[in-house]
């Protein structure tokens, strides 16, 4: 009889200790999961040395290109940009002249650029004249 009250014991010693741990593990879990700020957070705060930029463009829908060229998204947009460095940026729409936006150093929480795009002239060419085939007679086949 000692003997099962032994093996009771260290029975109940070990599942004792798991829901321990068990426990422990849930807490610290749980901790980092709701404790944790996101992973990239939409604004970053202006201690950070971050200024957003926020582009808009008349008409709306520019494609933002960086100054190699690559694609940023379209107006309306905001942009976070390292405090005291250049903005070398592109809106580009069909139809419309690309607008060059260039800035020597930004400083300050937040900045709005509106830019109003110019039409293209446009590439019309001329046409040749229509070639008359008839002289203008009723009965003429020609």
């Amino acid at each position: 009889m000692q003997l099962t009250g032994v093996r009771h014991s260290s029975t109940f010693q070990l599942i004792s200790t798991i829901l321990k741990v068990a426990l422990i593990v849930a807490f610290l879990i749980a901790g980092v999961v709701v404790g944790a700020p996101p992973s990239h957070p939409a604004y970053q705060p202006a201690s950070a040395g971050v200024t957003l930029v926020t582009l808009t463009s008349a008409p709306t829908g520019a494609e933002v290109n960086d100054a190699d060229g690559r694609a940023l998204g379209h107006t309306p947009m905001d942009l976070p940009v390292s405090a005291g460095r250049p903005l070398q940026l592109v809106l580009k729409l069909d139809g419309y002249k690309p607008f060059p936006v260039l800035r020597r150093s930004l400083s300050g929480d937040r900045i709005e650029i509106a830019a109003t795009l110019k039409k293209e002239p446009s590439k019309v060419e001329p046409q040749p004249p229509p070639v008359r085939r008839s002289v203008g007679y009723r009965d003429d086949p020609y």
